[in-house]
C-alpha cells in the first residue's frame, strides 16, 4: 500500500485496525437504520437453522442476524434495537483467550429476525445484493413455516372436534 494512499485513507477516517476501537458514530435519526444495513452487509451475517422436533408441528425454524464489533459498538447497536424496536439481543465475547474488545450482537428468532430486518430494509435502495436475497430467503422460510403450522393446527382441532363429538 502507497503511502500517499494511506494518509488519504486516513484523512477519510479510515485508521488501522478499527476492529479494535471502532466507536458508533453521532448520526441524525433519519440516518440510523441506513447506517445499520451498511454496517451489516459489511460486518453481519443472518443464517437460519433447523431444530428437529418430534411433534406434531415438526421441525423448528430458527432465523439469527449478528453483528462484529468493538464492545462499545455492540452495545450501541443493542441498546438501538431494544429502545426503537424492543429487540432483545445477546453480547458474545469473540476469542475469549485473548485480552481484546471483539464482541459479536446476536438477534435470534423469527419474529425479532423480520423486526429488524423490515426496519433496516424500509426505503431502502441501496444495499448488498446477496445479503438482500438471503434475507428474502429466510423470511419466505418463515412465512411457509408459519403457514404450515397453521395449517396443522387447524387439522388437529378439526380432527380433535370430529372425535369428541362422536
Amino acid at each position: 500500500c502507497s503511502r500517499k494512499l494511506s494518509n488519504d485513507l486516513s484523512k477519510l477516517g479510515c485508521v488501522q485496525n478499527k476492529s479494535l476501537i471502532l466507536e458508533f458514530p453521532a448520526l441524525k435519526e433519519k440516518f440510523l437504520s441506513h447506517f445499520i444495513r451498511g454496517y451489516f452487509d459489511g460486518d453481519g451475517c443472518m443464517c437460519q437453522t433447523i431444530c428437529k422436533r418430534n411433534n406434531l408441528f415438526g421441525n423448528s425454524l430458527n432465523s439469527v442476524i449478528t453483528f462484529t464489533s468493538t464492545e462499545n459498538f455492540c452495545n450501541k447497536l443493542k441498546n438501538i434495537f431494544k429502545e426503537k424496536l424492543n429487540i432483545n439481543s445477546s453480547l458474545l465475547c469473540r476469542y475469549p483467550n485473548n485480552n481484546n474488545t471483539n464482541r459479536t450482537l446476536q438477534i435470534s428468532g423469527n419474529i425479532q429476525f423480520e423486526k429488524l430486518a423490515d426496519w433496516v430494509y424500509n426505503d431502502s435502495k441501496i444495499y448488498l445484493e446477496r445479503k438482500y436475497e438471503k434475507l428474502i430467503e429466510i423470511k419466505n422460510n418463515i412465512d411457509k413455516r408459519r403457514d404450515m403450522c397453521k395449517d396443522n393446527k387447524e387439522k388437529i382441532y378439526s380432527d380433535r372436534k370430529i372425535k369428541w363429538h362422536h
